[in-house]
């Protein structure tokens, strides 16, 4: 009984549902033959507006065009005003040429002269006058009871002006010639020109909006100009009015009359078309109700198809999950249930976990709580995320503490009324990929030939301890092999090799694990060292680091190297820093000889090496004040001067590019001041080319010298 009555409700909502539909079809077909009237009407109203704006500017362009024109011929009367029968003759040869009805030329006290020989008073004339103050103009008039156009250029400056008259034939014949009620009005609405043919003809200087009797608001809004883009419509009895406004033209408006039911034909196609298409409209309604019915009988079918493939489904899903790494699970988010796939105890070897509290608690610690979070987000409303992919570790059955690496992939599913139900996804054992992970980027912080840190990972490394605990104080070693390249030279590289590779295994040795220790190329290795706060205690040290190296020996080959060596944070509180000091403390001792270890003092004033100065970003060069012979020139330096070539004596005259050395050059004695301190390095260094900062040092083969830092003349003198 209870299932017949659920029979009988279905039918029932089928049919108050294809009631439905039926009305809705029917409302549409209303709706759409209503819409496409008001379309078609609405089309027609865009033609007539952009009709009337088109030839509203085409008559525009007309007599701004004879305006413009005149303007042209008004430049060639300036200064030479017409007068007495040769200049009424001179006018109507310019009036043929312009294809004027008549030209006239007035002087500066409104007395005209004609291109016919006639003189008159303009005086009176606004336009005139108007034209007289400089401005050129078009305005309308009337000669014997007849409309006309008048244009008006200034002659000179306040000398005269020059009038032409227009033919309003020229607008009626030209530009109103293709047909219709077309007419040109004046601003107080009477009729300038009109279209041949049209009745408006017949009403030359009358008032069009008297003679139609216009109600005033259809007067106001044609006489308030309406769209200058696109030209303003309104309904007038059978009419539609249609009309613009010309621009800087006086308030002239070009109107037109078009009948409504000879505009209206012309989209009939229109309304014949949606009725064609209201027909459609219906057979489809039919279709659709058939398809309905259709669709009810079939998805009685289907829910029985989809019952048994989902059977299937099932099965095979048992099948696949019992032979792979995956673990497939589902949770269900309004009950709190999780259910894991029969192979999670094979895969992870523990029994599954039923909530996610449980599942949780079998987690890492340092992944548990990103974990519990993505659960919530995923448990959150309709905006929240609905796909997530995690890696974590998971506590592996037995004994120990043995966690194994997995990624879950997981996954929102909604049920009818759009709420979160399930969660559903998969575990995958990824163990195996983040030990290739891992051994990968070993390698790539790891000198394949030593296998001790390489440039990069040693870099790493002693950046994270210096900035990790910059209070921490530590010591870094910078070892250099002694005759290292003469050792490959002599032996061979494979000699080579093995001399890295001891001088690596001893120094792995000899440093403790706290240490970092590296390679940072060719024959350049660096060590950290840990617990080394003095320079007392980091020389003690090197002691040590020196005595194990001077027993070491690669077959028959003997180990030698140098250090230099700087304190942390003393001597520099970043890598490059404790680097550059480390490099400096390493060049003194080999400058000293082989075998020495020297502690960077602080003191990068001491001495200087090309290779610190060769890319600097200023001018530097390098003078033996004794001999007067150029040592060094930087980039900068032989950039600026291409002569320059170091050993050299006098070096102002290959910057001046002489041939001999300059006369009454005063270098020995300002090298002489500088080396007895009394030159401030503000004067010119030979008068003209460089303003140097002398400073006296040691060079790297002993020599004092005098380090010249410099700036161009030009720059020198803009900052002073």
């Amino acid at each position: 009984m209870a299932r017949k009555a659920r029979r009988v409700s279905m039918y029932t909502l089928m049919v108050l549902l294809l009631a439905a539909i039926v009305v809705m079809v029917i409302l549409s077909i209303i709706s759409y033959d209503r819409a496409t009237s008001a379309d078609a009407q609405a089309q027609v109203l865009r033609n007539l507006s952009s009709r009337v704006h088109n030839r509203g500017a085409q008559v525009e362009l007309f007599l701004q065009k004879q305006l413009s024109v005149l303007e042209g011929s008004a430049l060639s009367f300036a200064g030479d005003a017409p007068a007495g029968e040769n200049g009424a003759a001179r006018l109507e040869a310019q009036r043929q040429a312009l294809g004027l009805y008549s030209l006239c030329y007035m002087n500066a006290e409104g007395q005209a002269l004609g291109s016919d020989g006639k003189t008159f008073d303009l005086s009176a004339s606004p336009c005139a006058q108007r034209a007289l103050a400089g401005e050129a103009l078009l305005c309308d008039s009337e000669i014997d009871g007849v409309p006309c156009v008048v244009a008006a250029a200034p002659v000179g400056d306040g000398e005269g002006a020059l009038l032409g008259r227009l033919e309003v034939s020229a607008l009626r014949g030209e530009l109103l010639s293709n047909g219709g009620n077309v007419c040109l009005l004046r601003a107080d609405g009477r009729i300038l020109a009109a279209a041949p043919g049209s009745f408006l003809e017949d009403m030359l200087g009358e008032d069009l909006f008297a003679a139609l009797e216009m109600d005033a608001d259809a007067v106001g809004s044609i006489r308030a100009g309406g769209n200058s883009a696109l030209g303003a419509v309104t309904s007038l009895g059978r009419f539609y009015v249609t009309w613009t406004t010309l621009e800087n033209v006086n308030g002239w408006q070009v109107l037109t009359l078009v009948p409504q039911d000879e505009l209206m034909g012309q989209f009939s196609f229109m309304n014949e078309a949606a009725t064609v298409l209201e027909v459609r409209l219906g057979l489809c309604a039919l279709g659709l109700i058939a398809l309905v019915i259709w669709m009810a009988w079939e998805s009685n079918r289907r829910l029985r198809a989809e019952k048994l493939r989902l059977e299937w489904s099932e099965e095979r899903y048992r099948i696949l999950a019992e032979g792979n790494n995956e673990v497939f699970w589902e949770y269900d988010v309004l009950s709190d249930r999780l259910r894991l796939g029969e192979n999670f105890q094979r895969v992870f070897g523990r029994e599954g976990s039923r909530t996610i509290g449980e599942f949780l608690a079998i987690a890492h610690p340092e992944e548990r709580e990103q974990l519990q979070r993505i659960f919530n987000i995923l448990k959150g409303g309709m905006s929240a995320e609905s796909h997530a992919t995690v890696d974590f570790r998971v506590r592996r059955g037995g004994e120990g503490e043995r966690y194994t690496w997995c990624r879950a992939h997981m996954s929102v599913l909604f049920d009818s009324r759009r709420r979160r139900r399930w969660v559903i996804g998969k575990l995958t054992d990824i163990s195996q990929d983040r030990l290739l992970a891992e051994r990968l980027e070993q390698q790539a912080r790891t000198d394949s030939l030593t296998a001790l840190l390489n440039r990069a990972g040693l870099e790493e490394a002693i950046r994270l301890r210096v900035e990790g605990a910059p209070d921490k104080p530590c010591a870094i070693v910078l070892l250099d092999i002694d005759d290292f390249k003469e050792i490959n030279d002599f032996y061979g590289h494979d000699v080579g090799d093995d001399v890295l590779r001891t001088l690596a295994e001893f120094l792995r040795g000899h440093f403790r694990g706290t240490d970092i220790v590296g390679r940072l190329g060719g024959d350049e290795f660096m060590a950290l060292m840990e617990g080394v706060d003095s320079r007392e205690k980091l020389r003690q040290a090197l002691s040590r680091l020196k005595s194990g190296l001077s027993r070491l020996h690669a077959g028959e080959v003997r180990v030698g190297c140098s250090a230099g060596a700087v304190l942390f944070p003393t001597d520099g509180d970043s890598f490059d820093a404790l680097y550059k000091g480390a490099d400096v403390a390493l060049y003194d001792a080999k400058r000293a000889g082989k075998g020495r270890f020297t502690v960077y003092d602080g003191d990068d004033g001491r001495f200087f090496t090309p290779q610190m100065l060769e890319h600097a970003d200023y001018i530097a060069y390098a003078i033996d004040p004794e001999t007067r012979e150029l040592l060094f020139a930087n980039a900068r330096m032989c950039a600026r001067f291409p002569t320059l070539r170091p050993g050299e004596k006098c070096y102002h005259a290959l910057m001046a590019g002489a041939d001999a050395p300059c006369e009454g050059c005063d270098t020995c004695a300002l090298l002489k001041a500088a080396l007895d301190g009394s030159e401030d390095g503000s004067g010119a260094l030979c008068s003209e080319w460089l303003r140097a900062a002398p400073t006296a040092v040691r060079w790297n083969d002993g020599r004092e010298v005098l380090l010249f830092s410099c700036k161009p003349a030009e720059a020198a003198g803009a900052k002073r």
